[in-house]
């Protein structure tokens, strides 16, 4: 993975940073981006390094953290590893502002954990808002993830709110073009990411995300909550907060990304839950059905393109 991450030399946004660095080098420093990106590249430059090498230090960087989060926390290891390697990680390769941002959103999850427990929660909220304007300092996106706060709530409050979500979402459908424009005013670089008839042509990929975030920890939930692993409990109310940015995914699939991160906590999540699983035959159709799932996600925001996956794997230093 790191490999492919690192030696890299095409994708949709690599020419794009390229010249952000190589501006930046020539001396202009105002370029635009995150200021948290653009002092990562500062303090790169000052050992002048060619971007194909900055390249190879965002890899680098990004493949540490994620490997010692899913040590941390998994227990089926290689199997997480793997579901993620089939999604989001190419996507993670291409939009790195995007993944950096991602990795520090990884530390503020582990607060997270603290603040659904209770414990120290006004500390612990602090701490989490913190990480979660320094994760926007890398891409602004980030911002988003402050409604993960919602998690102090129980199951049936979050139910609740997200089936309220989802009804103004439906009404939404009828306010389309005003709802744009509120956003593009409110967010001004959100319109990068609105682009239209997206609503129609894109429902069936909306359910098919809505289906994997939501549907499978609630079914996992029902099955081995009160008997094998309690935290399901917790995967379960990321998940539904997780679904309340379906109201922004239903305007432009390109907002997916502010569900990224979520997808390797709830992979290891639930391969922990099913690790703890004591009758086999369910816990084998899981195993299945979750990797249908993740290889479905795949295909719809990935190997659709069939350019994703060969600029992937093509395109790569070590074998040009």
């Amino acid at each position: 993975m790191w490999i492919f991450f690192a030696f890299n030399y095409l994708n949709a946004d690599y020419k794009n940073y390229e010249s952000l660095y190589n501006i930046m080098a020539s001396g202009i420093k105002d370029i635009g981006i995150e200021k948290g990106f653009s002092l990562l590249i500062s303090i790169v430059q000052m050992i002048t390094l060619e971007f194909k090498y900055f390249h190879v230090v965002l890899a680098t960087i990004f493949m540490i953290i994620i490997v010692m989060f899913i040590n941390k926390f998994a227990e089926q290891r290689l199997f997480v590893l793997v579901l993620y390697s089939v999604f989001p990680f190419i996507l993670e390769t291409i939009q790195v502002r995007s993944a950096l941002a991602d990795c520090v959103m990884l530390y503020a999850f582990m607060v997270l954990l603290k603040v659904e427990e209770r414990e120290k929660l006004k500390k612990n909220s602090i701490i989490y808002v913190i990480v979660v304007l320094i994760a926007s300092q890398f891409h602004t996106s980030a911002i988003a993830y402050t409604l993960f706060m919602l998690i102090i709530f129980n199951e049936k409050v979050l139910e609740v709110i997200v089936g309220f979500g989802l009804g103004i979402e439906l009404i939404a459908l009828f306010f389309r073009n005003q709802l744009i424009l509120l956003i593009a005013y409110i967010f001004p670089k959100g319109g990068v990411y609105i682009s239209n008839g997206l609503w129609n042509t894109k429902l069936g990929t909306k359910m098919l995300f809505f289906i994997v975030v939501v549907g499978i920890p609630f079914v996992l939930k029902k099955l081995i909550y009160s008997e094998y692993y309690p935290q399901s409990r917790l995967i379960y109310k990321i998940s539904l907060i997780s679904a309340l940015y379906y109201i922004l995914f239903c305007i432009d699939v390109d907002f997916f990304r502010l569900y990224r991160n979520c997808f390797l906590y709830i992979y290891i999540g639930v391969s922990n839950c099913l690790h703890n699983m004591k009758n086999n035959k369910v816990k084998y159709l899981c195993y299945i059905i979750l990797m249908i799932c993740v290889f479905l996600v795949n295909y719809v925001f990935i190997a659709f393109d069939s350019r994703n996956i060969y600029n992937f794997m093509h395109y790569n230093t070590l074998w040009k």
